[in-house]
C-alpha cells in the first residue's frame, strides 16, 4: 500500500488492492498460526471474505469521510481505518470463521 501510495494512486484504489492481496494469505495464515485448530474450508473461507469484504467497504467510507469531509490527512485516515479494520476483523473472524473443531 505503501508503495502504491508513493506512486500517486489513490488511497480507495491503493487501500482495496492491498486487502485483497491480503485477504488469502491472511486466511491461511490465520487459520494455521492464530487460530490453531481452525477447520479450513470453502465455507469458512466464503464466511471470511463475506467479513472482510464488508470490513473494507467500511473502511473506504470510513476514508472518503475523514479524507473528503473531515480534512483529516491521508496517511492517519487510512491508518485508522487500518486499525478499526484489524481489530475488529480479528474478534469477527474468530467468532464465524475460525471456529475451534
Amino acid at each position: 500500500m505503501v508503495s502504491l501510495a508513493y506512486l500517486g494512486i489513490h488511497y480507495t484504489i491503493y487501500t482495496a488492492i492491498g486487502y485483497l492481496l491480503g485477504f488469502i494469505v491472511s486466511y491461511v495464515l490465520n487459520g494455521i498460526f492464530t487460530f490453531r485448530g481452525a477447520q479450513l474450508s470453502h465455507r469458512a473461507f466464503l464466511i471470511f471474505v463475506g467479513i472482510n469484504g464488508a470490513l473494507l467497504i467500511f473502511v473506504e467510507v470510513f476514508q472518503i469521510a475523514l479524507i473528503e469531509f473531515l480534512a483529516t490527512p491521508e496517511l492517519p485516515a487510512v491508518a485508522m481505518g487500518m486499525v478499526f479494520y484489524t481489530i475488529t476483523g480479528f474478534f469477527l473472524n474468530r467468532r464465524f470463521v475460525f471456529q475451534r473443531t
